[in-house]
């Protein structure tokens, strides 16, 4: 899912959790299972300038926003992200791009 910010300028952190339900019992197989209410959040700093160095990245988000409303290939998007290691067989052979 891609997130559209308003406009902010500086730097911004970026601080997300899951929201787990109180009587959720958890499922074996479930490869996030290890995931509790109690666990910190993910921090992410936003940037409103990119670097040289983003540059990749940004024409890569760039790309896949164009997707919006569409799949895309497990095995490309693992490639042009670098998920190999992340993104695994029991994923599903399309992923669909939601741009809310």
């Amino acid at each position: 899912t891609l997130l559209q910010l308003t406009s902010f300028t500086n730097t911004q952190v970026w601080e997300s959790s899951f929201r787990c339900d109180a009587g959720a019992q958890p499922v074996a197989d479930d490869p996030i299972n290890f995931v509790e209410t109690v666990a910190p959040p993910a921090l992410s700093l936003l940037v409103s300038e990119g670097s040289a160095d983003d540059r990749s990245l940004q024409a890569n988000l760039k790309k896949l926003k164009n997707l919006c409303g569409s799949q895309v290939a497990k095995a490309e998007l693992a490639r042009t992200f670098g998920l190999e290691d992340v993104i695994g067989a029991d994923w599903p052979a399309s992923l669909p791009v939601r741009c809310p």
